[in-house]
């Protein structure tokens, strides 16, 4: 799906004076953050800390393309307050069209959330008093007579001159800095955990970190623990050799998954000592995902389209990576709108094989997702696998992405086939409904129902045969209920009408 901003090119010529020559004085400045925090340039630099000024927009679509590279935030993370404390960034939004909400990807002057996962300073740019009249630049982004976004300048505390960069990773940044400014030092030892979803394929799965090395010495050797509400359920004794801005994946092997639980990681040392900065070594994962199981050969892929079916492509792969079903690009209409394929559901036969668990790619070739709701198709799922009695067995596809990667999507059973079809376990009734769904089970379970967005929205515990679920409360559309007990595990599509 593609998302409509304003009329803006992202590298935008200014009726202005000549960009600011590099070895120039860097102009003073004093600016309040969208956190209500004041910084000066000139106190940074009789500091001794070197800054870096990021001058962006955010409709620029390059300027997304950088700061989604985490480059100034891992460069930041090494060298700023929580490292060796020697960098200073301020990221500044310099577009005085824009508004503050703009930051926090509220509007359509904007890609998304820059405010998410940044830990440096964003500034936004105050408009000149009195204004120029046809430039849109903020004070500071006309004091450094910037003629296209983003522009990045290096400002160092010995000399205090500026040097435009471009877009560099976070190692290049420190080589740069290393090379054209005081040389920093860093600190060793400072690595930060990192955690995700854990998605288990059945009730004892593999779940994995990821270790970051932010300091000036390799990490070689790391202990790590798994916890569940709080007790340790598993340790790893990490070993690698891990350079600076490198990962390395910390491995926890057959833990045994509990789906209501809160799951966290905790860094004990690294290279036999203590974190260089401890709030780096915690870390709590997101939700967890168990597979479904798919009890039949024969499965349905069914594709939401949006307007441009022409960016949509999907793999399903198993355990060992290998591609055994695919579709997409659809017909669309080159880059404009429409197509014979859009708007419209797309239906593929899968047959699967017994004992895998298998991983669902999404593609969308402009990068901010498809199969969301439209006026052709409201409320629906990007994409949809059910087995061939309809029962779903994976669901997802609606958020705003390049490349969703969704491991155990869905599980499959030792032995498939048309001897699976077995006598309901589960049911719900009347579907569609107004709001009351009858529940017909063979065993108590406990149910969750969740909107599109994978908000819930209903809990009940120890439903029993006969049970009733309310939903009569909430707006028509499409819900997804998740059903959980001791043999069943499944999700069922819910429409309130």
């Amino acid at each position: 799906m593609r998302r409509i901003l304003l009329s803006a090119i992202a590298l935008m010529a200014f009726q202005a004076n000549a960009q600011l020559a590099n070895g120039s004085v860097a102009p003073d400045f004093t600016a309040t953050d969208i956190n209500g925090n004041s910084h000066t340039l000139s106190s940074y630099l009789n500091d001794g800390k070197h800054v870096l000024i990021n001058i962006s927009a955010t409709w620029c679509g390059p300027c997304w393309n950088y700061h989604n590279t985490h480059a100034l935030g891992d460069f930041y993370k090494a060298y700023g307050p929580s490292g060796s404390d020697e960098v200073v960034i301020l990221y500044v939004e310099g577009d005085i069209t824009t508004s503050v909400q703009s930051i926090y990807g509220e509007g359509n002057d904007t890609w998304g959330d820059w405010s998410a996962g940044t830990p440096y300073p964003i500034i936004n740019d105050e408009a000149p008093n009195p204004p120029v009249a046809g430039d849109n630049r903020g004070v500071i982004a006309q004091a450094y007579q910037i003629e296209y976004y983003p522009t990045l300048f290096r400002v160092c505390a010995n000399t205090g001159t500026t040097l435009e960069l471009n877009q560099l990773t976070a190692p290049n940044l420190r080589n740069n800095l290393n090379g054209g400014c005081t040389a920093m030092t860093g600190v060793p030892n400072h690595a930060e955990i990192e955690i995700g979803n854990i998605y288990a394929c059945g009730t004892t799965s593999d779940v994995f970190a990821k270790l970051k090395n932010y300091g000036n010495n390799n990490i070689t050797s790391a202990i790590v623990t798994l916890k569940a509400n709080g007790a340790v359920v598993a340790t790893t004794n990490y070993s690698g050799n891990v350079a600076q801005f490198s990962s390395g994946t910390v491995t926890f092997e057959d833990v045994e998954i509990n789906p209501e639980a809160n799951y966290s990681v905790e860094v004990e040392s690294v290279n036999g000592e203590n974190l260089h900065y401890a709030p780096f070594g915690t870390a709590e994962a997101g939700d967890v995902y168990v597979a479904n199981t798919a009890e039949h050969v024969n499965l349905k892929v069914k594709v939401y389209t949006d307007s441009y079916p022409g960016e949509i492509q999907w793999r399903l792969k198993n355990s060992n990576g290998t591609m055994i079903a695919s579709g997409g690009p659809y017909q669309g209409n080159g880059n404009n709108a429409g197509g014979p394929d859009a708007n419209t559901v797309k239906t593929h036969n899968v047959s699967v094989s017994p004992s895998e668990c298998y991983t669902l790619e999404l593609i969308d070739a402009y990068g901010d997702g498809w199969g969301l709701p439209s006026g052709a198709n409201p409320n629906t799922p990007g994409i949809e696998v059910s087995r061939d009695d309809n029962t779903i067995v994976f669901i997802d596809g609606t958020s705003a992405f390049s490349t969703f990667v969704r491991p155990g999507a869905f599980v499959t059973t030792a032995t498939l086939g048309v001897e699976n079809l077995q006598v309901t376990e589960f049911s719900v009734y009347p579907n569609p409904s107004t709001g009351i769904f009858n529940i017909n089970t063979s065993e108590v379970v406990n149910i969750k129902v969740v909107d599109i967005t994978g908000k819930v929205v209903y809990q009940a515990q120890n439903v029993d045969n006969n049970g009733v679920v309310n939903l009569s409360s909430l707006q028509k559309g499409v819900y997804l209920m998740q059903v959980s007990g001791d043999t069943i595990q499944k999700t069922e599509k819910l429409i309130l009408n």
